[in-house]
């Protein structure tokens, strides 16, 4: 048997040789136990063709058994064998090491305080000591001599300066029994032909309330405060609606300067009055000499609150206070929105009066005396002149949401009044 498979390896390598043509390929060695052919790598496997078709090679890059098939190398693979018996099982492991040292315990706590030693015994009082003799009352001394003059005083600091006076006028009252004191614009006492009165205040503001009562007529508005993060101001939350008498520069021949829309008591009642410029600020000095003799075609180019027509403790507000309001409260854009009132306003354009200014649409008193824009449109005058004819105003309008601005009207037009508290 032994020979047979000799002769069988000596054949098949003889066929190897032959399959290779030309390129003949140096088998490493042939396996004895087998009697396959092996080489090394893979790369140096001969072609297959139909002469060694059945071959079979051993590579060993691969450790892989190929045979030789259809003119082509294909790898020869077994199926998986059986899991073989377990293995013996192993020696003990080795002891491990000896552990770190444990970490030092926590300090100890303190001891507790000693207790508070008993007090020393307290000493025994002293016995009183006699009283002294009484010494015998001396003769009375001679009388001393007079003193020399001593000499001059250094002359004293200068006193500070007094408080600035405020200037004062006096008023003809209407029914000729004596005069009326007015200081730095308010009143401040009556004279009747020598005897002075005692000084009544002219309004009463109740701030708990939010009212202002006007004593010079006895009507009475509400008010509302309006807050922001560094504004807080006191408004009249109603059109003023104080019939201003006197004549006054720019008012002609009538015998008043302010109106009712249409000449209705009513819609004086529910808008206020009407009232031109020299009126609003007071031109005939009723009230106060801030804007005296100021009006149409009399520039005074006012510089200091005037408190005009409104209650005492108010004032006609300037353009930078309205300017002022419209900054703080985040701008024109929606403002008129937020100030009107809630009712009053044509074709349903009515605010949320979000901060209880509750503007009005009181319309106007026109250059030609017609009445215009009731329901549509609030003005409010301002103490800013901007000729000797003409002076700024604010307005709402009932289509629009946002407060206007910067418009000018001639001063003989008649626009409300909205009263702000002085500050």
């Amino acid at each position: 048997m032994k020979k047979l498979w000799s002769v069988f390896t000596v054949v098949l390598i003889a066929v190897f040789y032959l399959a290779c043509d030309e390129n003949i390929t140096r088998v490493t060695e042939v396996n004895k136990v087998t009697g396959m052919p092996v080489l090394e790598f893979g790369e140096a496997m001969p072609k297959c063709f139909a002469d060694n078709d059945g071959s079979l090679i051993f590579v060993k890059d691969s450790g892989k058994v190929y045979y030789c098939v259809d003119k082509k190398w294909s790898v020869m693979n077994g199926e998986d064998g059986a899991v073989g018996p377990a293995g013996p099982k192993g020696n003990d492991g080795k002891k491990g090491e000896k552990g770190d040292p444990g970490i030092q315990g926590e300090k100890g706590e303190k001891g507790d305080k000693g207790e508070k030693g008993d007090p020393g015994e307290k000493g025994e009082k002293g016995d009183k000591g006699n009283p002294g003799l009484q010494g015998e009352k001396g003769d009375k001394g001679e009388k001393g001599d007079t003193g020399e003059q001593g000499p001059k005083g250094d002359p004293g600091e200068s006193g500070n300066n007094g408080a600035a006076g405020k200037s004062c006028t006096v008023k003809d009252l209407q029914d000729g029994s004596g005069y009326k004191i007015i200081c730095a614009g308010d009143s401040v006492g009556v004279l009747h032909h020598g005897k002075a009165i005692e000084y009544e205040p002219t309004s009463i503001y109740d701030a708990n309330k939010n009212t202002l009562t006007d004593l010079r007529d006895g009507q009475t508005y509400k008010t509302t405060t309006i807050t922001a993060t560094d504004y807080s101001r006191v408004w009249m939350a109603q059109n003023l609606n104080y019939r201003y008498y006197q004549k006054t520069a720019g008012g002609g021949d009538a015998d008043s300067s302010s109106y009712c829309y249409n000449n209705s008591s009513s819609n004086c009642n529910n808008f206020g009055r009407l009232y031109i410029w020299s009126a609003a600020a007071d031109s005939a000095a009723q009230f106060s000499n801030d804007a005296a003799g100021c009006g149409y075609s009399v520039k005074c180019d006012i510089k200091t609150r005037v408190r005009g027509v409104c209650p005492e403790g108010w004032h006609l507000p300037s353009y930078e206070e309205f300017l002022h309001m419209i900054d703080e409260l985040g701008g024109a854009d929606s403002l008129g929105y937020r100030l009107k009132a809630t009712s009053g306003w044509n074709n349903n354009s009515n605010g949320i009066d979000s901060y209880g200014f509750s503007a009005r649409p009181a319309g106007k008193r026109s250059l030609n005396v017609t009445y215009e824009l009731l329901g549509k449109t609030a003005f409010f005058w301002t103490t800013k002149e901007s000729s000797g004819t003409g002076a700024y105003v604010v307005n709402i309008n009932a289509d629009e949401a946002d407060f206007k601005y910067g418009g000018i009207k001639v001063q003989s037009e008649a626009f409300s009044v909205r009263c702000i508290k002085d500050y």
